[in-house]
């Protein structure tokens, strides 16, 4: 009866949440591990677009200028959903004013128009309307941490829940 003169009852009953934030704290640390030896990341080209043509004629050029400026715009600004967005019409009316170079290509017997855009000038206008704007760096890995409490409900840990760890 030694050992329950060290380790109280409640301490005894509160043992399952302990494990639990400290497989939550190891896992942390061993993603954090990893993530530092994968440290490196990709870098994406924000000012060209590709896409798929039929042939080089003005209106396939015209058409794929505009799919390759939609294409660029989600990844400058990161929405999947950019061509939902109004407030980005006009950009998409005026894809040739934004137009620096063209070139066509063929890879495995596959026609695709290359646009390079005047990324500084189109980062302008989707800041104007209020738009988030990535850089060109972008993570290889992301990390959800949950902590599951006692009663066994999990959460994703935030800023606001750091304490608990």
């Amino acid at each position: 009866m030694e050992f329950a003169k060290l380790l109280p009852v409640a301490e005894l009953l509160n043992l399952p949440r302990k494990l639990s934030q400290l497989t939550a704290v190891i896992t942390l640390l061993v993603g954090s591990a990893w993530l530092g030896m994968a440290h490196a990341s990709s870098t994406v080209e924000l000012g060209t677009g590709k896409v798929s043509v039929d042939n080089k004629s003005s209106r396939a050029l015209s058409n794929g200028t505009r799919a390759a400026l939609e294409q660029l715009l989600v990844k400058i600004t990161g929405q999947q959903d950019i061509s939902d967005y109004q407030t980005v019409d006009a950009i998409r009316r005026n894809a040739n004013r934004y137009l620096r170079a063209y070139r066509f290509t063929e890879e495995q017997g596959e026609l695709f128009l290359v646009a390079e855009f005047d990324r500084e000038l189109i980062e302008t206008e989707l800041v104007k309307q209020g738009l988030p704007i990535w850089g060109s760096r972008r993570p290889d890995a992301l990390l959800w941490l949950a902590i599951e409490d006692a009663d066994g409900e999990r959460r994703i840990v935030d800023d606001g829940n750091q304490s608990e760890l």
